[in-house]
């Protein structure tokens, strides 16, 4: 499964709308086992999208905000894990 597409072709963000999109509404997905990453936007469709693979595929699913702000956790098609940084961190 690893060369399958994560999200549907009408939900993929490339990474050059991503790089135009505001940071705080690009949401990337990471299958966890398999390090496959797509870009969605907008919050809804990521988690939307999160919880079926991960119901789908029986394995974790990262949701990232490209900002870094907010990070979610998926399994069984279910929220496992939030984290909502309140401050920005400087990035190296």
């Amino acid at each position: 499964m690893a060369n399958d597409a994560l999200l549907p072709p009408d939900e993929v963000l490339s990474a050059q709308a991503a790089d135009e999109a505001p940071a705080h509404k690009v949401y990337e997905l990471t299958l966890v086992r398999e390090e496959q990453m797509e870009r969605c936007l907008g919050r809804e469709r990521a988690v939307r999208n999160a919880k079926r693979l991960s119901r789908e595929r029986r394995e974790p699913v990262e949701v990232l905000r490209r900002d870094g702000m907010v990070r979610m956790r998926f399994f069984g098609g279910a929220l496992e894990n939030y984290l909502y940084e309140t401050r920005p961190h400087k990035r190296a």
